[in-house]
């Protein structure tokens, strides 16, 4: 199973007209790995990617990038700084379909979806119908010992998928991912976020 560790940028870095690379450079010093997952919090809230950061990341990387992009425009701005994987809200996505992003470019777009294993219907809920994805990755969400063994079941169907990936912050169910069937695992692996 693949692991792949996340590292989250937060909105100080985002509106800092000259962010703090060593801050970044601190963080980035913990990664073993070759693969890293970006969360873009000022990218998923309030549509402002910290593309700049993309671009200085992705010469040493491979990345997959969650920033919250809301029409063809984004995508392409996010693709262009090197990113291999552009991970999609559908429900922040305002575009019918992606069209016209696969004119455009070949990058591979993977799903978020948010799966609370405590509610009843949460996981049927937050799959979408859309089939244009190259996979999904499915954000645990709850107390995995209190989990419904409905949304058990539901995870179990969901690894089957080509490229699915469980998100789990605390990694502590690798065992139980892998056996389900995922094909690799995110986590919060680092001390601190990207901060000033």
């Amino acid at each position: 199973m693949k692991r792949i560790p996340v590292v989250k940028l937060t909105e100080q870095v985002a509106f800092q007209k000259h962010f703090d690379r060593s801050s970044i450079d601190a963080l980035m010093e913990q990664i073993d790995d070759t693969t890293v997952y970006i969360i873009d919090d000022a990218g998923i809230k309030k549509n402002h990617p910290q593309v700049n950061i993309y671009q200085q990341l992705a010469t040493r990387y491979e990345l997959w990038v969650d920033a919250g992009p809301r029409h063809t425009g984004d995508m392409i701005d996010i693709v262009f700084t090197g990113v291999k994987r552009v991970i999609i809200r559908p429900w922040i996505w305002k575009e019918v379909g992606f069209g016209k992003v696969r004119s455009m470019t070949d990058h591979q777009l993977l799903q978020l979806s948010e799966a609370s294993v405590v509610d009843r219907q949460s996981i049927e809920r937050s799959v979408s119908v859309m089939d244009e994805f190259d996979g999904i990755i499915v954000y645990i969400i709850g107390d995995w010992k209190k989990r419904r063994f409905k949304n058990e079941e539901m995870l179990k169907a969901l690894a089957q998928r080509d490229e699915a990936y469980v998100y789990e912050p605390a990694g502590l169910h690798e065992s139980t991912w892998d056996n389900y069937g995922f094909t690799g695992m995110l986590y919060d692996g680092f001390k601190n976020e990207v901060m000033e």
